[in-house]
């Protein structure tokens, strides 16, 4: 039992030995687990809140809202009115840097999925036409649409601004693909 217990923790010590050497970032792993204690040991990745904004595996989950399941018999046939903000003002944006526009669009995107995939469920159960009733959260996505448009706008403005042709040009590159 002893021996099987110094293999492990030999090759425990070798496999962290090789990450170390791999890791370029210094004494710190992938997740920022700092590396410690007498025999190498580390905290655990799982642990520790990762660097971005969304969590790391939610599934399909993720673009739903999420609700209560429970409604009173009195309010059965009410949906529960959605505060939001306004969309965002290409003043507002153009002093945002290029990280935080960047950031800000993937969370517009999000959203949008979000609810592109409410509608598509609202249209399921309620149907589409001219007398089923209106979605509910169809200013919302023009909200959002908009702001995503003068993000590209903004960016656009700067690749204008720049004074590199090569820059300019890979740039634009990037801006058209999103």
């Amino acid at each position: 039992m002893e021996a099987m217990l110094g293999a492990l923790r030999a090759a425990r010590r070798g496999a962290m030995l090789a990450a170390r050497l791999r890791a370029p970032w210094g004494s710190h792993g992938a997740c920022g687990a700092v590396w410690s204690g007498r025999d190498g040991a580390r905290e655990a990745c799982g642990d520790r809140r990762s660097f971005h904004g969304s969590l790391r595996v939610r599934g399909l989950d993720e673009l739903l809202d999420p609700k209560p399941e429970k409604k009173d018999t009195a309010e059965q046939g009410e949906e529960p009115a959605v505060v939001t903000g306004r969309g965002w003002q290409a003043r507002e944006l153009r002093l945002k840097s290029f990280d935080d526009l960047h950031k800000l669009w993937y969370v517009l995107a999000k959203e949008r999925t979000v609810l592109l995939t409410k509608r598509d469920l609202w249209q399921k159960e309620k149907g589409t036409g001219p007398f089923a009733p209106k979605w509910p959260d169809a200013e919302r996505l023009v909200s959002v649409r908009q702001s995503m448009a003068r993000i590209k706008t903004v960016m656009t403005e700067r690749a204008k601004q720049h004074p590199d042709d090569i820059v300019r040009a890979a740039m634009k590159r990037v801006i058209n693909a999103i």
